[in-house]
């Protein structure tokens, strides 16, 4: 199981013990029972765990968070960079 940041919802994924299909649930479904769809065994939607609050636990995806956050200062850096002039060279 890991924990992802997908904009403002954090996801639980998860995979089937009995076939291995993957799942990938808003973390307020853990605790919960759901039917697989790949071979119909009754799974239990792991829990998010306190490890998964923190910005150092590396199943966090922390880098989709960070762009969505800063994706204004990256757009206009990037306009900047094209719209700047070239540099010359001797």
């Amino acid at each position: 199981m890991r924990c992802v940041v997908e904009g403002s919802l954090i996801m639980i994924t998860f995979d089937c013990p009995k076939c291995g299909r993957n799942y990938e649930v808003p973390d307020e479904h853990g605790g919960r029972e759901v039917l697989c769809k790949g071979c119909k065994v009754l799974i239990d939607i792991p829990q998010r765990s306190a490890e998964h609050e923190t910005w150092f636990d590396s199943n966090y995806d922390t880098s989709r968070m960070f762009m969505d956050k800063n994706r204004d200062l990256f757009q206009a850096l990037l306009k900047q960079e094209r719209e700047a002039p070239p540099i010359e060279t001797a």
